[in-house]
């Protein structure tokens, strides 16, 4: 199932087969695009506009899309920065529920004034993100959608220096359950691979404790990845590191590494060559969901 927007600049991971994305629209009655949200359902092709948050003071922030697994309602958690203000805290916290009749936003209350750096997981109910206080990384963050309620863990100092804004070779996960890090001084930009894999798990949340795991490349690494350019997407069950290609070329593929054999493979994806050039993201755990939007 296709969707075109203008561009989107926001993405998050599919919730119980939900889409939520942040693009360039136009309005009715607008004739220049402003910035929108939209939940998509590839499975039936609908997709749902959200409104725009009433703020007077906004000049940009950041959303995030989740799920409350008791109460079995979607939401979605926005933030917002005043204008002028580049490298700050955001100053309002709004949620948005579906599923409860008419859309609308409702402000709610943050201990920590911060502001979300990247990358996000969701998990069991749960939101974690990394994030800046006066814009330095300290935190990372819990924000809970049943409760609607956040709270704050300091960033270890172990690997702070590597958790950084645009640093995209770091990036949190679900792994089995747990608050997961994936961490390489080499899935960047120009794929200098650093020889090794870190994993860290938090493992007691009250007491902020991690473990830390490394996982030596195994020597047919550069054989098998060759020059393309990588991103972490995630785990799966199977103790496999799931990478993917930045960018779509000639050929696109999926990577696995094996944490447990320490092996690597390599599949191709197909049927993707119209798309050839364009940013490629992938997704895991995608479950088919034929809720009709008219639900919402």
């Amino acid at each position: 199932m296709k969707f075109l927007f203008n561009f989107s600049f926001e993405r998050f991971s599919p919730i119980n087969g939900l889409l939520c994305l942040r693009h360039e629209c136009i309005l009715k009655g607008r004739k220049k695009p402003v910035w929108g949200s939209v939940i998509c359902n590839p499975s039936t092709g609908q997709s749902l506009p959200l409104p725009r948050m009433k703020t007077r003071r906004s000049f940009g922030g950041k959303s995030f899309f989740g799920y409350d697994p008791i109460q079995k309602l979607f939401k979605v958690l926005s933030m917002t920065l005043p204008y002028g203000i580049y490298n700050g805290n955001c100053e309002e916290y709004q949620v948005l529920t579906l599923g409860t009749g008419k859309l609308s936003w409702r402000l709610i209350e943050c201990c920590r004034p911060h502001f979300p750096v990247y990358n996000e997981v969701c998990i069991n109910g749960v939101l974690y993100y990394l994030a800046c206080v006066n814009g330095f990384l300290e935190v990372v963050v819990y924000f809970d959608f049943g409760s609607e309620k956040f709270r704050f863990m300091k960033v270890m100092e172990n690997f702070s220096g590597a958790v950084r804004p645009g640093n995209v070779n770091t990036t949190l996960i679900n792994y089995n359950g747990k608050l997961g890090l994936l961490m390489s001084g080499g899935l960047g930009c120009d794929n200098r691979i650093s020889g090794s894999i870190e994993l860290w798990v938090l493992e007691d949340p009250e007491k902020h404790e991690w473990s830390k795991h490394i996982y030596v490349l195994p020597p047919l690494w550069r054989n098998v990845v060759g020059e393309a350019e990588l991103d972490f997407v995630g785990m799966i069950g199977t103790n496999e590191i799931v990478l993917s290609q930045r960018c779509l070329y000639e050929r696109s593929y999926i990577f696995y590494y094996n944490i447990t054999r320490n092996t690597i493979v390599k599949v191709e994806i197909q049927g993707m060559e119209l798309f050839e050039r364009s940013r490629l993201h992938t997704f895991l755990n995608h479950v088919e969901n034929v809720k009709l939007m008219q639900e919402f």
